[in-house]
């Protein structure tokens, strides 16, 4: 295209044609090019402001019961929950002959413990501080055991129970050998069937906490019931393990009062040492099979 000249003076007093229209050229393709880039930025803002605007109306707008849904649990935990049932059932089993044999003290329940200590402290008839002093601190002193130190290179849950139960089989054994020939009605026999009772319990609770399968405390179930009343949005599965972890620990109670008063004081015993080898068993070799990494 043929430009506008004009002549241009040079240093030796010569006149050349320059050429204009191209400069002008560029110049307006320079200024289109900011004016595109200008259009393109605003239009970004507009659009993330608008999306932003979008999600904040969309989340004002969900319903309360949306907001306080719970997010369903993935985590599979295999045969870990009804191998925690058992172990609630033992429970039930051991506190039944430490309230009824061994002078009104839970080995377990230590809620209870802290109230009957409460009320000896207070001055109340027919609560034993001594008894119920060994027993807290001895089950504070399993729990610090199998938390803190038991098994710590046993990565999968499985081996893990295996190896607590196996291991807590063995205090119950020792436990119903000196209820039978001492007698719980001895102060050393009682004392001492306490302490390894208490040890006991709170090395199992140690390890369940490890475990990390909800609904399941296997000593505990205050939080379990509260849960179970006071949540409506839970799962019906969750429900159900809650049902059966409260039905579990009544269960354990009712059979161990039943074989105290129909068989012997040391019955119940036995009876949580087989649970627990029970488990012990079926937790090595759940834990052995090829897909046992799904739920360790």
């Amino acid at each position: 295209m043929a430009g506008v000249r004009y002549f241009s003076g040079s240093a030796r007093g010569e006149k050349r044609p320059t050429t204009i229209s191209s400069g002008r050229i560029k110049l307006e393709q320079f200024t289109n090019v900011l004016l595109c880039r200008r259009y393109s930025a605003r239009s970004a803002m507009t659009t993330a402001f608008a999306t932003a605007t979008r999600r904040e109306m969309a989340a004002r707008a969900l319903p309360a019961a949306c907001k306080n849904a719970r997010v369903p649990e993935t985590r599979d935990h295999g045969p870990l929950p009804p191998l925690l049932v058992l172990l609630t059932v033992m429970t039930g089993f051991v506190d039944s002959v430490s309230y009824l044999e061994l002078g009104n003290v839970f080995v377990a329940n230590m809620t209870g413990n802290i109230i009957f200590l409460g009320l000896g402290l207070g001055g109340s008839k027919g609560v034993e501080i001594l008894a119920t002093t060994v027993s807290t601190g001895c089950f504070c002193v399993g729990a610090a055991v199998g938390g803190h130190l038991a098994f710590n290179r046993i990565a999968h849950r499985g081996r893990l129970l295996g190896a607590a139960t196996a291991t807590q089989a063995w205090a119950l054994v020792a436990a119903a050998l000196i209820v039978t020939s001492l007698g719980h009605a001895h102060e050393l026999g009682r004392y001492a069937a306490i302490t390894v009772l208490a040890v006991s319990m709170g090395w199992q609770y140690a390890i369940v906490r490890r475990l990390e399968v909800p609904d399941f405390r296997t000593i505990v179930v205050t939080t379990t019931l509260t849960a179970l009343v006071a949540d409506r949005t839970e799962a019906k599965e969750r429900i159900a393990r809650r049902l059966s972890s409260l039905a579990a620990l009544l269960l354990g109670a009712a059979i161990g009062a039943l074989l105290i008063r129909k068989v012997a004081v040391a019955a119940p015993l036995w009876c949580a040492a087989v649970v627990l080898i029970v488990v012990a068993a079926i937790a090595f070799i759940t834990s052995a099979r090829d897909d046992a990494e799904k739920w360790g």
